[in-house]
C-alpha cells in the first residue's frame, strides 16, 4: 500500500511540473525575439555628451548609439535559433573617454556597443537570473506586457558637468521589434 502510494505521489509530481514547464513556454513564446530601447532615463541629470546640458533622459545624452540598425535585448529561444536555452543578451552604450584632441580640452567621448548574456528564467513577469560584471549591475528585468521589458540598472558613467566618473541608476523601456 505504502508502494502505491508512493508511486501516485510521484506521478501527480510529475504532472504538475509538466503543466508548469507548458504554461511557462507559452508565456515565453509571447516575449521571445528582438528588442530596441524605447526609453531610457537616469536618476539624476548628467551630461554624458559634453553639450553643457544636464538630463535625466539618456536619449538625448548618448550621441549616435541609439541611432542605428542593431537590436539592445535578445531573449531566446527565438526563431533565429533552434535551441531551447533561456538566454538574454543585453547591450548597453560604454562609454569611451579621451583627451587626445587639443579642439576638446575637456575630453571627447564616444559610446561603443557592449553586451552581457546571461541564462533567465520567467517566473510572475520577471526573469530570474545571476548576471552582472565589472561595467554594469543588472538589478531587475521585468515584462511590462508582451512586447515591452523594463530594466533597472546601474552603469557608471563620466559626467562633464562635475568631470567625475559616476555611477547612474537607469531605468530602460525596450520594446519588442517584429
Amino acid at each position: 500500500m505504502k508502494y502505491r502510494i508512493f508511486i501516485l505521489t510521484i506521478i501527480n509530481f510529475i504532472l504538475v511540473l509538466s503543466c508548469e514547464s507548458d504554461d511557462t513556454n507559452l508565456d515565453l513564446k509571447k516575449i521571445q525575439g528582438f528588442y530596441k530601447i524605447d526609453k531610457i532615463y537616469s536618476d539624476q541629470e548628467v551630461d554624458l555628451n559634453g553639450d553643457a546640458v544636464r538630463s535625466t533622459n539618456l536619449k538625448r545624452e548618448i550621441n549616435d548609439y541609439f541611432n542605428n540598425l542593431f537590436y539592445d535585448l535578445e531573449i531566446r529561444p527565438n526563431y533565429t535559433n533552434k535551441t531551447d536555452t533561456e538566454l538574454i543578451t543585453l547591450s548597453y552604450p560604454q562609454p569611451n573617454l579621451s583627451f587626445d584632441y587639443p579642439s576638446q580640452p575637456d575630453g571627447f567621448i564616444e559610446y561603443a556597443r557592449q553586451g552581457i548574456s546571461f541564462h533567465y528564467k520567467l517566473v510572475d513577469n520577471t526573469f530570474i537570473f545571476d548576471a552582472n560584471d565589472e561595467f554594469i549591475k543588472i538589478n531587475k528585468l521585468e515584462l511590462l506586457q508582451p512586447g515591452n521589458v523594463i530594466a533597472h540598472f546601474s552603469k557608471i558613467y563620466y559626467d562633464f558637468s562635475t568631470q567625475n566618473w559616476t555611477e547612474i541608476k537607469i531605468i530602460a523601456i525596450y520594446k519588442r521589434q517584429d
